[in-house]
C-alpha cells in the first residue's frame, strides 16, 4: 500500500570511512510495507534478517543524480574515486542507508541495487532492495573460504616448547609469547591454538603394551579454539564495512563456547606446494653398459641385496638452491635423499640400446626404488617394462633406441632414499643381454598436480588443516549456529555489531520473575474489531532430524555399522501431518576412546593387515577440557614410532636421549566430545542424542551428573521442541495499530501482553507486516511458554539406564548371550525419583528383553577353544590363551567368538585367535570371517618343496628359487597344494617351520606362525 506518510531514505558513503558524505533519495509513491522478522517457526534452523524489503524508486531528478544517472550507456564509474554515489555510483556494491519514518529512524541497513528499468513510454525506475546488516555480512561471506581467513598473527613453530606452552594457554602472537585471558586470577581458554592429544594413526602403529605410554609426536597438532575462527570471520579483508561480533549467553553456553577447539582434520600434518618442478636431475654423459649378469650382491651385514647397477646421473638441473625437501648433493651419484616427507609425483624417463644374443628372449624393466632408511631393502613402487621377443636369428641383434617413461605418486618419509634401477630379465639366458643407456632424465614434482610436504619439528607450523581451508564460511558459521541453536540478530545500538545467543537466552525474559516486568502492553494497540485467527502448532513436523556428518574413522564406522545411525545423531517423532525436517551439520561427531585411562579421539582407519591408516576426516568441534591426570600409569612420552630395519616392527625413539624429562608429562592435554560445566555438576556433550554406546567409560555405561542434561538437544533445543509440541501452544494473527516507534523499539526478545474481546495472555512476537502508521499492521503471536521448574513441574526423570542383557530360551548345552541394551526414551515420573527408574528398568527387562531374545544367539558353552587373542596375527600366536565359545561349536567361518571371562557369553572385539597351528579371522561383530584350516592337526600327508633363506624378501626367495643358486627342501603340508592357511611342518611333518619367505619358483609364500599369511606371484617381480 502506497502511503502519504514521510519517508526518508540517505545513502551514506563509506568509501573512505567517513560519515561525512550523504545523498537523500525522493521517496515519493514508494510502498514501504515491510515484514520484521527474526525466526521462521516452520523451520527452526532458519534464521531471518529484522528486514528485506525491495522498492521502487521514480526517476527524479534528484534520484537520476543520485544513482549516477545509469540510462547514460557512456558513464564510467573509477575506483580511484573516494564516492559511492553520484556520478561515481557502482552498481555492484551495497551501500549504507538510514530509513526515517515522520523523522523517526525505523530502520539501518544496506541499500542494494537490482535493476533499472525503462518502460514503453520512457519512464525509468529503480529497483533496489534494503536489507539488514546481518543479511549483508552473510552475503559478503557467502562465496569465501575459511582459507581466506588470517591466522598468519599465530605462525610459530612447531615444537615441544610452543607444544607443552598451549596446554597451560599460552601461545604464539605476531612472534612472541601470550598468555590466555585471565579472569580472578585463572586463565580460561577460548584464545589462540592448542596441541590436543588426538590419535591420528601417526606412522601406523597398532595399540600394544609396549607403546601404552609413549606417544608420536605428530599426534600432536595445533587446534584453534573456536572463537578465534569468529575473531578471524569478522576482521578479515574484503569486509565492506567495519564489522564486529558478541557471543553471549548463560554462564555455562559461555563456558562450553570457550572450550570449544577445531582440531585439524588432514591424513598428515602437511602444507600445500602449488604445481610445479621441485627437483630435477639427468644424465646426459657418456654411456652406461653392462649385462644381465651379477645384477644384485648379497650385504649379509644388513641382511640384505644390493642392485649393482643403480642408475648414475651426472647433474642436478633444478633444486640445488631455493628447496630444502631433497639433498641436491646424490649418494655416489645415484640416492637421492629425502630431507622433509613429502607426497609429490615423480615423471621420470630413461633412453636406452637392448642387444640380444643369439637365442635369447628379453625384458627390460625401469623401475623406481624407495626405502625408508639406508638399513632397509629396496621396494619397488613403480616400474614400467620393454619385452623383446626371442632373437632367432644366427647373429646379436641390436634393437632399435627405446625409451621408457615412468610416472608415480608416493609419499616420501624423511630420512628416505629414491634411486632407479634398468633391470634385465631373460627366461634363457640374462647375461646374453646387453643395455646401454644414456640419456635419463627425473622430475620431482609435477606441473599439473601440487604436493604435500610433511612438517616437523624446527619447521612452521601448519596453522588450519587442508580440510577444513576448502569448507565455505558461510556453512561454516551456519553449523555452528545450527549446533547450539543460535539466535542472531544487530545491536540496536549498532547495527554493524552481530549479536549471536542460544535461543533459551535470547527468550530469557520468558520465565515468572520476568515476564510481567519485561513485558509492552498493547491492549490498547490491537484492532478488536479485526479478525483473530488461532491455529495449533503442534503439526509443525513429522520426523526432525539432527545430522552430524558421516565419516569413516575407525569408531564412526564401528558404532554406525552396529546401529545403523551415525554416532550422535537424534530424530524426534512429531505428528503424521506436519512435514519431514532435518539439521544437516558440516561437523562430524566424535567417538572418543578411552584406552590406558586417557580418552582419546581417534581419527584413523584400518588398513587390511589390522594397522591403523591416516585419513582425512570432516571438520569436528571438541571440548578443550585441560590438563588432565595421565591415567593408571603416572607418565607418557613423547617421541617418535619407528620401523626397525632388523625385525621389520615399530619401536619407540626419544626425541632426546639425554633428556627424556624434558618429553615425559603426568598429565594430557584432553579434547573430549564431553565437558564437565565450571560448576561441575554438569556432564555435557557434543552431540544431539545419546549414543547407544560409548567408548570413554568402561563397560559403555553413561554417568549422569547434576541435572542430567547432556547432549545438545537437551540443552538448546529441548525447550523449543517442547514449545512446538504442547498442545496448549498456539499462533495468533491479528492486526493492530503501530506506528514508527514501536517499530524503531521492535524487539524479538521482549515479550508483549494485551488483553482483548477473546481473553488476555502473554505472548511472543513472531512477525510483524508493517506499511506505516497509518495503516494496522499484521502481527503473529505465540502464546508464551514460561520456563520455571518451580511453577511448572514436568516430573522426574529416570537415570540413564543402560543394563546388561541376556538371552533366554537357549536349550541345553547353550547360553544366551548378554550385552548392554541402551534405554532411549526419557521415562518420567510425576510419583518419585525410584518410580522414573522403574519404569526405565522395565522397559529394559520387557523390550529389551524382547530385543535381545530376538537378535541375540545362543553360544555352545559345551566346546571351549584354547586361543590367544590379539589385534594382529603375529601377537595372537605368542599371546596367552583362555577359553573362548561360539555359537555353532565350531570356528568354521560364519560361527560368532564369545569371552565368558565375566561369566557371561559377550561379543569380543575383532582381531585375530590363533593356537599352536590355526588362526582365524573375526569382524567388528566377532563373526568369524576367514577360517583355519578344517584338515586334521595331524594330517600333513602332503609333499610340498620349497627354497627357503632366512631374513630375505619375497623377490630374493622367488630369484634364488628360479636362477638355481637356491637349495629345494621337502616340507610337509595339510593341503594338496600351498593356498592361504595352509599348514607347514618340516620333512617329519612333526613341527612348525620359521617364519619368513618360501618359494616354489612359481610363488613366494610369507610363513607366519607355521601358516601361510601372504602368497606373490613372482613373475610380478619381473626380474
Amino acid at each position: 500500500m502506497i502511503s502519504n506518510n514521510y519517508y526518508e531514505i540517505y545513502l551514506i558513503d563509506s568509501s573512505t570511512g567517513s560519515t561525512g558524505n550523504y545523498a537523500k533519495l525522493d521517496c515519493e509513491g514508494i510502498d514501504f510495507s515491510t515484514t520484521f522478522q527474526v525466526a521462521d517457526l516452520a523451520d527452526i534452523s532458519k534464521r531471518k534478517d529484522a528486514i528485506s524489503k525491495t522498492i521502487s524508486f521514480k526517476a527524479t531528478q534528484n534520484n537520476n543524480a543520485v544513482f549516477g544517472n545509469l540510462s547514460n550507456l557512456n558513464r564510467y564509474v573509477d575506483d580511484n574515486v573516494n564516492l559511492s554515489f553520484y556520478f561515481n555510483f557502482d552498481i555492484t556494491k551495497d551501500i549504507p542507508c538510514i530509513v526515517y519514518e515522520n523523522k523517526v529512524q525505523i530502520f539501518q541497513g544496506t541499500l542494494h541495487f537490482l535493476s533499472s528499468n525503462r518502460d514503453t513510454t520512457g519512464n525509468i525506475s529503480y529497483e533496489t532492495c534494503i536489507k539488514g546488516y546481518t543479511a549483508d555480512f552473510f552475503n559478503i561471506i557467502n562465496n569465501k573460504l575459511i582459507s581466506d581467513l588470517n591466522f598468519s598473527g599465530f605462525t610459530h613453530i612447531y615444537n615441544i616448547d610452543n607444544i607443552v606452552n598451549s596446554w597451560n594457554h599460552i601461545y604464539v602472537k605476531n612472534g612472541i609469547n601470550v598468555t590466555g585471558t585471565t579472569i580472578s586470577g585463572v586463565t580460561i581458554p577460548g584464545d589462540g591454538y592448542v596441541y590436543p592429544l588426538i590419535d591420528y594413526g601417526a606412522n601406523v602403529v597398532p595399540d600394544n603394551a609396549g607403546f601404552d605410554n609413549v606417544y608420536d609426536y605428530r599426534n600432536f597438532r595445533p587446534a584453534f579454539y573456536l572463537k578465534e575462527y569468529f575473531n578471524a570471520l569478522f576482521s578479515q579483508s574484503g569486509l565492506t564495512d567495519a564489522y564486529s561480533y558478541t557471543v553471549t549467553g548463560s554462564t555455562s553456553f559461555i563456558d562450553e563456547f570457550n572450550k570449544c577447539v577445531v582440531p585439524n582434520n588432514d591424513a598428515d600434518f602437511s602444507y600445500t606446494l602449488p604445481p610445479g618442478i621441485l627437483f630435477e636431475i639427468n644424465r646426459n654423459g657418456s654411456p652406461v653398459t653392462y649385462n644381465g649378469h651379477n645384477q644384485l650382491t648379497r650385504d649379509n651385514i644388513n641382511n640384505r641385496w644390493e642392485f649393482n647397477h643403480l642408475v648414475t646421473f651426472d647433474s642436478v638441473i633444478s633444486g640445488a638452491t631455493g628447496q630444502t625437501i631433497f639433498d641436491p648433493a646424490l649418494v655416489s651419484g645415484q640416492k637421492l635423499q629425502v630431507l622433509e616427507g613429502i607426497n609429490t609425483t615423480i615423471n621420470a624417463k630413461i633412453n636406452f640400446v637392448c642387444l640380444q644374443g643369439i637365442g635369447v628372449d628379453a625384458t627390460i624393466t625401469f623401475r623406481c626404488l624407495y626405502r625408508t632408511n639406508d638399513l632397509l631393502s629396496w621396494d619397488f613402487i613403480g616400474e614400467v617394462s620393454k619385452s623383446y621377443e626371442k632373437n632367432d636369428s644366427h647373429i646379436p641383434l641390436v634393437n632399435p633406441p627405446t625409451t621408457l617413461n615412468l610416472s608415480l605418486t608416493n609419499k616420501f618419509e624423511a630420512g628416505s632414499e629414491i634411486a632407479f634401477v634398468l633391470y634385465i630379465d631373460s627366461q634363457k639366458d640374462p647375461e646374453g643381454v646387453t643395455l646401454q643407456y644414456t640419456g635419463v632424465d627425473v622430475q620431482l614434482g609435477s606441473l599439473l598436480s601440487s604436493s604435500q610436504v610433511s612438517i616437523g619439528f624446527g619447521q612452521q607450523a601448519v596453522l588450519v588443516g587442508q580440510g577444513t581451508q576448502n569448507i565455505k564460511q558461510v556453512d561454516f558459521l551456519k553449523s555452528v549456529i545450527q549446533m547450539f541453536n543460535l539466535y542472531v540478530y544487530p545491536d540496536p545500538e549498532n547495527p554493524r555489531h552481530i549479536i549471536f545467543i542460544p535461543y533459551n537466552d535470547y527468550y530469557s525474559n520468558f520465565t515468572p520473575d520476568k515476564i510481567v516486568s519485561s513485558a509492552l502492553d498493547w491492549t490498547n494497540k490491537i484492532d478488536n474489531s479485526s479478525s483473530f485467527n488461532q491455529t495449533p502448532i503442534a503439526d509443525i513436523f513429522n520426523l526432525y532430524s539432527f545430522n552430524f556428518k558421516d565419516d569413516t574413522d575407525y569408531f564412526s564406522k564401528y558404532y554406525k555399522d552396529r546401529w545403523g545411525v551415525t554416532y550422535g545423531d537424534l530424530t524426534l517423532t512429531g505428528t503424521t501431518n506436519g512435514q519431514d525436517k532435518s539439521i544437516d551439520l558440516i561437523f562430524g561427531s566424535t567417538p572418543v576412546v578411552n584406552y590406558n585411562g586417557r580418552n582419546i579421539p581417534y581419527l584413523w582407519e584400518l588398513n587390511t593387515d589390522n594397522t591403523k591408516k591416516q585419513k582425512s576426516t570432516v571438520p569436528r568441534l571438541l571440548f578443550y577440557n585441560g590438563l588432565i591426570d595421565s591415567g593408571s600409569d603416572s607418565t607418557f612420552e613423547i617421541g617418535v614410532m619407528a620401523l626397525s630395519a632388523s625385525s621389520n616392527t615399530y619401536y619407540f625413539s626419544h626425541l632426546d636421549s639425554a633428556y627424556t624429562a624434558n618429553y615425559t608429562f603426568s598429565k594430557y592435554p584432553e579434547v573430549n566430545e564431553y565437558t564437565l560445566t565450571d560448576a561441575g555438576n554438569e556432564f555435557v556433550d557434543l552431540t544431539f542424542g545419546n549414543p547407544f554406546e560409548v567408548y570413554y567409560t568402561s563397560g559403555g555405561t553413561l554417568v549422569s551428573y547434576g541435572s542430567g542434561k547432556k547432549n545438545l538437544y537437551d540443552r538448546y533445543y529441548a525447550n523449543q521442541i517442547a514449545e512446538l509440541m504442547d498442545k496448549n501452544s498456539r499462533i495468533i494473527t491479528v492486526t493492530a495499530y503501530l506506528n514508527e516507534i514501536d517499530i524503531q523499539n521492535l524487539d524479538f526478545r521482549t515479550p508483549v501482553y494485551f488483553n482483548s474481546i477473546l481473553g488476555n495472555n502473554y505472548f511472543k512476537v513472531l512477525k510483524v507486516e508493517y506499511s506505516n502508521s497509518q495503516t494496522p499492521a499484521t502481527i503473529t503471536l505465540q502464546t508464551a511458554y514460561i520456563y520455571d521448574t518451580n511453577t511448572v513441574f514436568t516430573g522426574y526423570v529416570a537415570s540413564l539406564y543402560n543394563p546388561l542383557l541376556q538371552k533366554t530360551g537357549c536349550g541345553s548345552g547353550y547360553t544366551g548371550e548378554a550385552f548392554y541394551y541402551y534405554v532411549d526414551t526419557p521415562y518420567t515420573s510425576m510419583i518419585s525419583q525410584a518410580d522414573a527408574d522403574a519404569l526405565a528398568q522395565n522397559d529394559a527387562a520387557t523390550t529389551g528383553q524382547t530385543y535381545i531374545n530376538t537378535y541375540g544367539l545362543c553360544v555352545n558353552t559345551g566346546t571351549s577353544f584354547n586361543l590367544g587373542f590379539a589385534s594382529t596375527l603375529r601377537e595372537a600366536s605368542g599371546a596367552t590363551h583362555q577359553n573362548y565359545y561360539t555359537n555353532t561349536g565350531t570356528l568354521n567361518s560364519g560361527s560368532t567368538v564369545f569371552d565368558m571371562s565375566s561369566g557371561s557369553p559377550i561379543r569380543n572385539i575383532s582381531g585375530y585367535y590363533a593356537n599352536s597351528t590355526y588362526y582365524y579371522t573375526t569382524d567388528t561383530t566377532s563373526t568369524i570371517i576367514h577360517s583355519g584350516t578344517t584338515a586334521s592337526f595331524s594330517a600333513m600327508t602332503f609333499d610340498c618343496y620349497l627354497v627357503y633363506v632366512s631374513g630375505v624378501n619375497a623377490a630374493y626367495t622367488c630369484q634364488i628359487a628360479n636362477d638355481g643358486t637356491g637349495t629345494y627342501n621337502l616340507y610337509k603340508i595339510n593341503n594338496s597344494s600351498p593356498t592361504l592357511g595352509t599348514i607347514v611342518k618340516d620333512s617329519t611333518g612333526t613341527s612348525l617351520v620359521a617364519d619368513g619367505w618360501y618359494s616354489d619358483g612359481t610363488n613366494s609364500y610369507n610363513v607366519i606362525s607355521g601358516s601361510i599369511s601372504t602368497i606373490v606371484y613372482c613373475r610380478s617381480f619381473k626380474g
